[in-house]
């Protein structure tokens, strides 16, 4: 990880993979994929405005998907399905890297003042999912959990 962010309302992560941006991108832009390295599980079609649900370590999340570049990046907002009030808009943005792809991401807190107050765990969260996207990266096939 190249670099780390961390304010009151957002959280920004960098990495570099030994995948292709093709390769990255099926991670990134595909609900089988993001169950392979950022949700347990997901069931929603990646396309811009297209609604549906994620599972986050055992809680469920609603999700708006926002535009999509496709090859290219994706923004969604997400929010538990118990507490609509505390949202956050996610951007993952798959780039050519020094030896592969590059992926960024970027969490903004739009949603309550404890939303943003949790920013620390979503760092910790992003580290773990981050670490999840370099062993999928490296094994070439999903991690089991």
């Amino acid at each position: 990880m190249d670099e780390l962010i961390d304010d009151c309302t957002e959280v920004t992560r960098r990495v570099e993979l030994d995948l292709s941006a093709e390769e990255l991108w099926a991670l990134v832009g595909d609900a089988d994929g993001w169950a392979d390295w950022l949700v347990d599980s997901a069931t929603v079609e990646l396309v811009e405005g297209a609604t549906g649900r994620v599972v986050v370590d055992g809680e469920e999340r609603l999700v708006t998907v926002g535009p999509v570049d496709v090859g290219v990046g994706i923004r969604f907002e997400w929010w538990p399905s118990d507490a609509p009030v505390d949202r956050s808009i996610v951007e993952l943005v798959v780039s050519p890297g020094d030896h592969g792809s590059r992926l960024d991401i970027r969490e903004r807190f739009v949603g309550s003042p404890a939303a943003a107050a949790d920013r620390h765990e979503a760092a910790v969260q992003w580290e773990l999912r981050i670490a999840l996207l370099w062993v999928r990266a490296t094994l070439g096939s999903p991690v089991p959990r």
